[in-house]
């Protein structure tokens, strides 16, 4: 049932099941992978997922802005959800999963998401609730607003997909922001089944340009480890994704980093960043797609 593509994956990901079981025994198994085009970012992930929805039981949740995963997720047997302005696909930025042995960290989080996702819309911290009000107003009743209605997506399926490619620029980084909390929601609910949700996370750069959006991410990065969450972020654009204030919160919390290609000039961060010899750094420098570097558990491979 699986297109050519998603069958070499599938034979591709055989020599990665070590990997991916060790991953999942970390305590702290977050994840980064980093690359320039052509790198082979995407296919890695790809891989991943395969093989994650082959070898284990893992919910698998994915954030795709540029509509790269949705094939392979329907070959999966997934379900695509689409967020864009001419979608019938909703997502309220409201909802909130409970349950009895974590409804106060919910709650708490929750408050946090909302607080975010104002000042993401306002334009920075605002001390008149009227200002707020009237910044929202395009949100709820203007022209954009798609996150206004009740949620429809039945979260029931173990592989989705939010498709965000054609919310154009004004809604994107607000729609990943919500997807990311939707997937809290899931990591909460799954808590309680005692599944793991692995959360990829593309273009992941985007939600660290805005210093509301890339707290509230190391937050999650934080806390979903505790809570059976194993999130992955991917960006080709390794610049704006060093040169976040928040970056040594994401790295400080990631024992999964993968190193593809890298352009000159992000070398010398990433060496500084990552504790990196130059002899480690010529495997990522005109590297071919899919070689690299593997920093594993404090081993580089």
């Amino acid at each position: 049932f699986m297109p050519a593509p998603a069958i070499y994956y599938g034979l591709n990901a055989l020599s990665n099941n070590m990997i991916m079981a060790d991953r999942k025994r970390l305590r702290t198994p977050n994840g980064v992978i980093l690359g320039t085009p052509g790198s082979g970012k995407s296919f890695s992930a790809k891989r991943e997922i395969l093989s994650c929805f082959l070898m284990t039981k893992d919910d698998i949740v994915v954030c795709d802005p540029e509509g790269e995963y949705f094939a392979l997720v329907g070959a999966l047997h997934g379900q695509v959800v689409r967020l864009a302005t001419n979608s019938k696909d909703y997502l309220n930025p409201m909802d909130i999963q409970l349950s009895h042995k974590g409804d106060k960290e919910a709650l708490k989080l929750k408050s946090d998401f909302i607080i975010t996702l104002c000042d993401l819309i306002a334009g920075g911290k605002n001390k008149k609730a009227e200002r707020i009000a009237n910044s929202l107003v395009l949100y709820v009743h203007g022209s954009q607003n798609y996150f206004n209605h009740r949620t429809n997506v039945d979260s029931q399926n173990r592989i989705m997909c939010f498709d965000i490619r054609d919310l154009g620029n004004q809604l994107k980084e607000l729609g990943m922001l919500i997807v990311q909390d939707a997937v809290w929601n899931r990591v909460s609910q799954n808590r309680e089944r005692k599944i793991a949700t692995r959360y990829y996370c593309d273009e992941f750069h985007l939600l660290l340009k805005e210093k509301q959006t890339a707290i509230y991410s190391v937050e999650i990065w934080k806390r979903f480890r505790k809570w059976g969450g194993i999130p992955t972020g991917l960006t080709q654009n390794v610049g704006d994704f060093l040169k976040s204030e928040e970056i040594e919160g994401i790295l400080g919390n990631s024992d999964f980093v993968y190193l593809l290609n890298q352009n000159a000039k992000d070398q010398a961060i990433l060496a500084d960043k990552l504790g990196l010899s130059e002899k480690q750094l010529a495997h990522v420098t005109n590297s071919e797609p899919g070689c690299g570097l593997i920093l594993f558990d404090n081993v580089v491979i």
